[in-house]
């Protein structure tokens, strides 16, 4: 798949690219996940429809928890994860606290 400011994500040992794809490709959404351990490339299913205004790395933020990727929506605060072992996502979650949030960014400190 052809991509231009995807999101780019290590998950324990998969790097998931998600988003970011050019506009001559049929799935603007799609996600892919490399295996660094059997050196493979998996499609996974794309995310969620209601980023499909907001695909790239712009408007998004990602931050890892485990075996899980959160994609948060920079100006809504709208969240999805992604689950690298069972390939599904959840969401979506409203993360917004306010009306008056004009952006949101999503990060984990351990």
């Amino acid at each position: 798949v052809w991509r231009t400011d995807p999101i780019v994500a290590r998950v324990g040992t998969r790097v998931v690219v998600a988003g970011g794809v050019c506009e001559f490709e049929d799935d603007p959404l799609a996600v892919e996940m490399y295996d660094m351990e059997s050196r493979t490339w998996v499609m996974c299913p794309s995310m969620p429809t209601m980023l499909k205004t907001v695909p790239a790395s712009t408007w998004l933020s990602v931050a890892v928890v485990g075996e899980s990727m959160f994609v948060t929506e920079k100006n809504s605060g709208v969240t999805y994860s992604f689950n690298t072992i069972t390939m599904n996502w959840k969401g979506p979650y409203n993360l917004c606290p306010d009306e008056s949030v004009f952006y949101s960014v999503t990060g984990i400190l351990s």
